[in-house]
């Protein structure tokens, strides 16, 4: 899809859900300015409500839970019948009207900067992020990445922005149009270099 139309549907999700959010991002390939977008990325911050579990008991659960059903209900949204994921950190599910794909990836205040750099990518650039030093990455020593949270020396680091991301990892914060696997490949090359 031409990237002004994934933009304009993309924005359009984010806003109907914005209320539910404490924040909520546009990332993938329409945050990296990408020509042909294949599908659209939302990382996003729940505000919590709370219902009722029985006449005794209530649970707090993320408020975009109730207008991802509205947007069901309405036939904005649907279910990918092709890749079923629904789960807490990540939905799955399809722009009724365009076909387009709609990925939804929950992060909170620790690790939106990891969530929010990861979901915008690109995949190869990705893998080099996420890799240990003696495999070709980027991780320094005592970093490690479990579960979407970032840990140093086995406690937990929180990332709350980008930059604190890849401040964590020793790395500039480009910006997403620019973030490839040559360029961060490249850093780290000149890094062991002046090493």
């Amino acid at each position: 899809m031409e990237l002004e139309r994934a933009q304009l549907i993309s924005r359009g999700i984010a806003g109907i859900l914005a209320p539910a959010c404490r924040r909520i991002e546009i990332a993938g390939s329409v945050r990296r300015g990408k020509l042909d977008v294949h599908d659209v990325e939302l990382v996003f911050e729940p505000k919590l409500g709370l219902r009722a579990v029985d006449l005794f008991e209530s649970e707090t659960y993320p408020l975009t839970d109730d207008v991802l059903a509205t947007l069901q209900e309405a036939g904005t949204l649907a279910s990918d019948d092709k890749v079923k994921r629904w789960g807490p950190k990540y939905k799955r599910c399809v722009h009724v009207a365009s076909g387009l794909v709609i990925e939804l990836f929950a992060a909170d205040s620790e690790n939106w900067g990891y969530i929010l750099a990861l979901r915008t990518g690109p995949a190869e650039f990705n893998k080099v992020l996420v890799r240990q030093p003696w495999h070709g990455g980027a991780l320094p020593l005592g970093v490690r990445l479990v579960d979407g949270y970032v840990y140093r020396d086995g406690c937990r680091l929180p990332v709350p922005t980008e930059e604190d991301f890849f401040t964590a990892l020793n790395l500039p914060c480009w910006p997403p149009a620019e973030r490839s696997e040559g360029r961060i490949l490249a850093h780290l090359a000149a890094r062991e270099a002046r090493l």
